[in-house]
């Protein structure tokens, strides 16, 4: 009975007087008659920790959204200048990002390669499949090949870009870093004729490296999508380079998933169609590029 009330004093009166309730827990306590009050949370610390929590909360919003207004303001700022965004993986292919922004399915890319950038499959994408990523490293002798695309609208197209790309963070390439490279299509041209030399270009680099899975596991529907972005953008030998210098293929997180509808249905925007030919080119150039046995890719059960 004496238990019962003062828990019940204890339950209606939080933030009565710490040092009574527990002057009250040790009175009882001698008698062995309740557990004693060193185990229940002072009240006053609780309402500090709460109104911490409160204050913490409030700061990281208040941290969001001033990052989202900056984020405007840099775009507006940014809008005077070309502005490109470098793409090294599914934005290679023009099918792929005119989902996204449909200005880029037409436009004029330039192929390049950017130094310095290590491209490795490390991104887990929606808990579905493992995506690539880049990571800015001090080596310039690591290179990562992909496209310049011109962003026609920046202060609409960079937004949705960003929701595209949504756990990436797109931070600014330097000039100095990208080597184009030349083609029947661009030979005769000057760099900077190119590539204005005021030119913005973004890239969308990885946040939180992710290492594949069995369960979020390299996706053969990507990597069509990109390899064929790449035949369509750059040829053979720029898909072949592709191949080179990204970093963690591995056939035991890999899967062949061209017939699964899990993965086709939850990687749309990298649906492409796909015939026999560009099949067996795709499947020939990740064979000869490759030191593992591309035939070891798993077959999902869905």
């Amino acid at each position: 009975m004496i238990e019962d009330n003062l828990k019940k004093s204890y339950e209606k009166n939080v933030f009565e007087d710490y040092d009574t309730l527990k002057a009250k827990s040790n009175r009882h306590n001698s008698l062995h008659l309740v557990p004693s009050l060193e185990k229940i949370e002072n009240p006053n610390i609780k309402k500090q920790k709460i109104e911490t929590e409160i204050i913490e909360t409030e700061k990281t919003e208040k941290t969001l959204q001033s990052e989202e207004v900056e984020k405007e303001k840099q775009i507006k700022d940014y809008a005077s200048h070309p502005n490109y965004v470098f793409g090294y993986g599914s934005l290679i292919n023009p099918d792929s990002r005119g989902r996204t922004v449909d200005s880029t399915k037409s436009a004029r890319v330039i192929k390049v390669l950017a130094k310095g950038l290590e491209r490795s499959w490390n991104y887990n994408c929606r808990d579905v499949y493992t995506a690539v990523g880049v990571s800015k490293v001090d080596d310039p002798t690591i290179t990562c090949n992909g496209v310049i695309i011109p962003i026609d609208d920046p202060i609409n197209d960079l937004p949705k870009l960003d929701e595209r790309e949504l756990h990436y963070r797109r931070v600014q390439l330097s000039r100095e870093n990208i080597t184009i490279i030349h083609d029947d299509r661009n030979q005769d041209m000057k760099d900077e004729d190119l590539l204005a030399p005021d030119a913005i270009i973004w890239v969308y680099e990885i946040v939180d490296t992710f290492i594949p899975t069995t369960d979020i596991p390299i996706s053969q529907i990507y990597v069509d999508c990109i390899l064929l972005g790449c035949m369509k953008e750059g040829g053979i030998e720029f898909a072949k380079q592709f191949i080179e210098n990204t970093h963690g293929w591995n056939t035991n997180v890999w899967v062949n998933d061209r017939t699964s509808e899990h993965f086709r249905k939850n990687i749309s925007r990298c649906i492409i169609k796909l015939t026999d030919e560009i099949i067996s080119s795709i499947d020939s150039l990740l064979t000869n590029n490759l030191s593992i046995d591309v035939n070891k890719r798993i077959i999902p059960a869905y």
